[in-house]
Parts: structure tokens; sequence; C-alpha cells
């Protein structure tokens, strides 16, 4: 479209406040904005409320936004990659076409909620491109754990000494986790002893991830998390229910900030890039809203 304008000459500023020579413009940001908050209560509890441990150095990062971006909207909200949809084997050689994983290396630190009502405005937050895919159910969501922008969210675990199964005593925060009993060892020996032969996952320095989608159809359920541009995602973490996982599969970089930890009995993680996005369990609770700039808000438990 070629815009013709006529600017008048010799106008004062006075005549401008006026109206002369003046242009209106209306202008929407390619980029979207993500904000992540916490309410969350440091301890974490059993299904009988028992305390079982406290979360601390609560950190997030973006990932798959994608690395390219059209200048302007496209019909559909089409964006780059959105064709892509992971099939076995091809992540590792394929994502990284399309998404962009780099502030995974860079986490930040998680702030409390703002009691302001629109406090949260003023937090920095963390950018990404917009990332849409085909929507369906189950069965013909084109929405994957491979291909759908997530905050990743890392925490620091100290387990009760009295949630460590074997009384032992944890080196460097270092815990394992059973993975027939689902218990907490302080080391795989012990794991394995009591449980004949059961894979053992390392949770090293007590680190352990949970993930968030950034804009879910069904906070129970998500089917569909479309990204757009000129929108403020917030994700609110409520609370954490459960230890969550102990390595990242969804970075297909050979630099994995998060890698899966070098122990020879390390179990497979529920996550695999192919899957739909709804979890087999929830680990972390959240409100989401989605806000313009448009801004986008929810609560999550973890």
């Amino acid at each position: 479209m070629l815009l013709h304008l006529f600017i008048a000459p010799d106008i004062t500023a006075q005549a401008v406040s006026n109206g002369a020579n003046r242009i209106k413009v209306q202008a929407t940001r390619i980029a979207s904005r993500v904000i992540v908050t916490s309410t969350a209560a440091a301890d974490m509890v059993d299904e009988n409320n028992v305390k079982i441990g406290t979360v601390s150095n609560v950190t997030y990062s973006v990932a798959q936004g994608t690395n390219q971006v059209y200048f302007t909207s496209q019909p559909d909200y089409l964006t780059w990659g959105t064709s892509y949809v992971p099939a076995l084997g091809d992540y590792a050689t394929e994502a990284t076409k399309y998404y962009d994983y780099s502030d995974l290396s860079t986490p930040t630190a998680v702030p409390a909620k703002p009691t302001a009502a629109d406090g949260y405005k003023s937090l920095a937050g963390k950018f990404l491109f917009e990332n849409t895919h085909t929507e369906g159910d189950v069965k013909t969501s084109q929405y994957k754990k491979g291909n759908t922008a997530y905050v990743l969210v890392k925490a620091k675990f100290t387990p009760e000494a009295s949630a460590i199964a074997d009384g032992g005593t944890l080196t460097n925060g270092t815990f394992y986790v059973g993975g027939t009993d689902g218990k907490i060892y302080s080391s795989k020996e012990a794991a394995q002893a009591a449980v004949q032969n059961q894979k053992v996952a390392l949770y090293e320095g007590g680190k352990m991830l949970q993930y968030a989608w950034l804009n879910p159809d069904d906070l129970s359920k998500p089917m569909n998390s479309p990204v757009v541009r000129n929108n403020v995602y917030h994700i609110n973490i409520t609370a954490f229910k459960k230890i969550g996982y102990n390595w990242n599969p969804l970075d297909p970089k050979p630099d994995n900030p998060d890698p899966k930890p070098g122990n020879p009995d390390e179990p497979e993680p529920p996550i695999d890039p192919i899957d739909p996005l709804s979890p087999e369990e929830t680990h972390m609770s959240v409100d989401i809203s989605v806000l313009n700039w448009t801004v986008h808000s929810y609560d999550i438990e973890l």
C-alpha cells in the first residue's frame, strides 16, 4: 500500500497543537512479554498437609518463542514455524531452526506478586516472538511440548530430615528419588536397597524444574497455548505441590544448562517433545492472565 500525505509548509508549533500537519498512526508491538510472580509458600506439604521440605531460590526462563518473526501480522495468526510439529527423533535437529532457547542460560529471580492492582506491569519481564499452531483436541491439536512456548521455573528443594526415607544426611543438598516408590533418599544405594533394582532420579544440589505454558486454553488439561504479538502473559505461582523434574528434555541444544544427569540408573522423565501439552501429573499451581498491552494473567500450582 502506498500512502500519499500532504504536509503543509511553514506551520507553527501553535498550529500543530491545534491539529495542523498532525497524523495519527496506530502501532502494535511485534514481541510478546512474559511476567512471572509468586505468592507461593516456601513450605511444600504432602497430601496429609505434613511439611516435607522447603522451596527456595526460585527463578524463571522463557523458551520456544520463535527465532524469526513476520514484520506484519499474518492471516489466521500464522507465525514462523506454525507448521512444525515434532516427530519421533527429529526434535534435536529441527526445533532450533524455529525456536529460541537462549534465555534458559540466563534465569531471573521470580519476584513476589505486587499488592497494588496492576503493580506487576512495572516488572521488567521477558520478551519472545509469537508462536502459534493449529488448535484442536487431544487427537488433532498441533500444539506439542516440543513446539510450544513455555516458562521453565527452577528452584532448590531442601527435604525435611523426616522426609528422607533412609534417615541419611544429604551431601551438598543432593538427594535421590526412587522411580518405583517415589521416596526421597540420601543416596542411590539406599534407594536401591529399599526397592531392589528400582531406577533412581538424581537431584544434584536439590535443583528441581517445573513447566508452565504461557496461554493454556485449560489450566488443568491444556491442549492449545497460542502466543501472539502485543500481549503480556502474566503467570503467578500460587503453590509448589510436588517435587519437580531434575533436568530439562525440552532443550535440544548440546549446551543444555539443565542436562540429563550422568547417572546410570536415571529414569526417563514423563516429558517427550512429541507429546500433547496436558501433563501426566501436576507439580505446580498457577494463575494466568492475558492482558492488553494485551496482558494475560493466571495463577499456577507447581
